[in-house]
This record gives C-alpha cells, structure tokens and sequence, in this order.
C-alpha cells in the first residue's frame, strides 16, 4: 500500500485541529475542574492532552484508511464527523458551562452516534473499525 502524504496529512490534521481548537476554547474552564474532588486514582492532568493527542492521531489515521480504502464508505466519514463536532461541543458543556446533566445526555447521544457507525465491507477497514468503537468506548469510560 503506497501512502497518500497528502490524504493522510489533512485526515491527520482535522482531529488535531478539533482538538486544538477544544483546548483553546475551554482552557477557562479546566481551572473549575482543577477544583473538583477526583478519585484518587485519576491521572494527572498532564497526561490527559498526551493521551487526546494519542487518540486524535489514531481517530485520524482510521480516517485516512476508510478515504484511501477502494469503496470509501462516505456514512462513516459523516459519522465520523458528526462525532468530532459532538466532542467539541461537549467539552464546552462540561467545562465552560458547567451543564454536567445536559453533558450526560449529550455525551449519550455522541456514543449512540459512533456505535451507529457502519462497518464497511472492505477488509482494510474492518480492522480498524472495531478498533477505533474500542477506543471510543474506552473514551465513553474515561467521561
């Protein structure tokens, strides 16, 4: 498989750029959450934008290979986009607002919306499909 420098570059960046532009947005509001009463075993607020980045670049590769498969299943690229604008809003919910039952039910919604995710039937993106809904569960879990 030859990689398509430009496609992977801008299905890199869309993700980064959501995340990024979700980071500048509600960095006001991370200093209410600082105040929160956490569990003792929650990570340090360091790694949480090590481990956005990790899942942005995963979230965009996944992209990349459904846009480079032979049938690019444009559902999923829409889903997939829907989903992106969904975490963005919801970071401004939590942490700007504070509508933590509002961010409840709308965070339902977003995980309603990638599980609603058809698998396409090249074999390329079967693989990375179950992956990239593991990593979105993994993420339901860590909200």
């Amino acid at each position: 498989m030859k990689i398509q420098w430009k496609k992977l570059m801008l299905c890199l960046t869309i993700p980064l750029a959501v995340g990024r532009l979700s980071a500048l947005l509600t960095r006001t509001g991370m200093e209410s959450f600082a105040l929160i009463n956490k569990p003792s075993l929650t990570p340090p607020d360091w790694l949480f934008p090590v481990a956005w980045t990790i899942l942005y670049i995963f979230m965009g590769f996944a992209s990349y290979l459904v846009v480079i498969s032979e049938k690019p299943n444009r559902s999923a690229l829409t889903v997939y986009a829907i989903q992106l604008a969904f975490n963005l809003f919801w970071s401004i919910l939590f942490f700007n607002l504070k509508l933590y039952l509002l961010s409840l039910a709308y965070y339902v919604m977003a995980f309603n919306c990638c599980n609603s995710v058809p698998i396409p039937p090249d074999s390329k993106t079967n693989l990375v499909f179950p992956a990239s809904l593991s990593i979105m569960g993994c993420f339901c879990i860590s909200r």
